[in-house]
């Protein structure tokens, strides 16, 4: 279930702040381009959340951004995602195709979208893997709180960095980071391990 709700509705409290990483996957059968004349863009300031109206019909209490074609232009093709209930981020909204046809206080909420969109949790714990038909399910302590998340193709969706890090994906494409594998408790250790 998302944070879609009607117009007039309030946006509720703070959320944990997106993660995500640069670039988005853009399905084109999904894709919907966003007229900018037709957005408005709220947020209150500070870690509240940050909220979108479509053309006066549709609200989203908290939504997510990111680029798409970073190496291209920064400013330019922004996909929009709708938030889940635990404050990640969830199913495309919908495309911008150019930050500068905003109004100046709109460009400046939708930039402090886009630089939560690069902050990622930290993993502090491992509670639990298992696989759930073609996934695997990940239940994880974090410095954001608790999380849980599917994935799909650990081949690709864990990545392994140097100093022992490590990268985990969903697949809502939003992004855990385990700074250093040998600092983890020897139980998410070894749960790990397995999947490495």
């Amino acid at each position: 279930m998302t944070d879609e709700q009607k117009t007039g509705s309030k946006p509720a409290d703070a959320a944990p702040a997106a993660s995500a990483g640069p670039p988005v996957k853009v399905e084109p059968e999904r894709l919907e381009w966003l007229e900018p004349k037709s957005l408005a863009f709220r947020w209150d300031g500070g870690t509240g959340p940050i909220a979108m109206t479509i053309a006066d019909q549709r609200t989203f209490l908290r939504i997510h951004a990111g680029q798409a074609y970073p190496q291209s232009d920064e400013r330019r093709f922004i996909q929009f995602f709708d938030s889940r209930k635990d404050g990640q981020r969830g199913e495309p909204v919908g495309m911008l195709r150019n930050l500068d046809d905003l109004q100046p206080e709109q460009q400046k909420i939708v930039q402090e979208c886009l630089k939560r969109s690069y902050l990622v949790p930290r993993v502090l714990r491992i509670v639990d893997i298992h696989d759930e038909y073609h996934l695997v399910r990940w239940t994880l302590e974090t410095d954001r709180g608790p999380v849980a998340f599917d994935m799909d193709n650990i081949y690709k969706n864990i990545q392994r960095r140097p100093g022992g890090r490590v990268v985990l994906t969903d697949t809502h494409e939003n992004h855990y980071e385990i700074p250093d594998r040998k600092k983890l408790d020897r139980e998410s250790r070894a749960m790990l391990d397995a999947y490495l």
